[in-house]
């Protein structure tokens, strides 16, 4: 998808895996997201299909936020003996006319499943979308590494729609306030608008509420 959309930016908002409780209280670790990136840069880049992922940088941009810089190449299918196709990263190294592209890849960790950001958090929050919003911009200026890539970024969490949802709508918040258009702003309908297009964007009252603090703190008027 990323590479059908040319897509210059992925947020992820969610861990790989999340400590959870149960409810006897017993804590146990759930997979919450596929490792479909290698996650530093001393890591070997990885095969996934015919996509070959590598990590060229990553950087901490606050607690429990980083921004990686990702090469991916799209691969030659190999013809194997028995007739099967794979790619490979023999594959890669052997195509070296192959397209290379730029991702920036913002990981922000500090939001629970099923719950809120935090106020002591809320400024992590905006820095993942100025951060999301300046890869997209760079992309349609042409520049560089992510040129050309004008597509729209990519959010996921673990369900894709719960924290997911309550970033897309805080995003469509700010928007809205930077068009000096805050007095028109109605969460209700952002919300409703992205359930037509997904079901159950914003998982929980609480996100929801969390939307009206994100609104407030753009407005300097936090609680």
């Amino acid at each position: 998808m990323v590479w059908e959309q040319n897509t210059p930016c992925v947020v992820m908002l969610t861990q790989f895996e999340e400590v959870l409780t149960n409810a006897s209280g017993k804590t146990y670790v759930k997979e919450k997201s596929f490792r479909y990136l290698p996650q530093d840069p001393s890591d070997a880049p990885h095969a996934y299909g015919e996509f070959v992922v590598e990590c060229l940088d990553r950087v901490a941009l606050a607690p429990g936020l980083a921004r990686r810089r990702l090469a991916v190449k799209r691969a030659s299918a190999v013809a194997l003996p028995d007739g099967e196709e794979r790619a490979s990263l023999a594959a890669a190294a052997a195509t070296a006319a192959a397209e290379t592209r730029f991702v920036e890849h913002i990981h922000f960790t500090a939001w629970p499943d099923f719950g809120c950001v935090s106020a002591d958090d809320m400024k992590t929050l905006f820095l993942a979308l100025d951060a999301m919003r300046t890869a997209a911009v760079d992309a349609k200026r042409g520049a560089p590494p992510l040129a050309a890539l004008d597509g729209p970024p990519v959010l996921h969490c673990s369900a894709g729609i719960g924290r997911s949802g309550a970033f897309a709508a805080v995003a469509l918040v700010q928007m809205q306030v930077e068009a000096d258009r805050a007095r028109d702003i109605d969460v209700l309908d952002i919300v409703t608008r992205l359930r037509n297009e997904r079901p159950g964007m914003v998982q929980s009252v609480s996100q929801y509420e969390m939307i009206y603090d994100a609104l407030a703190y753009t407005l300097g008027l936090e609680r």
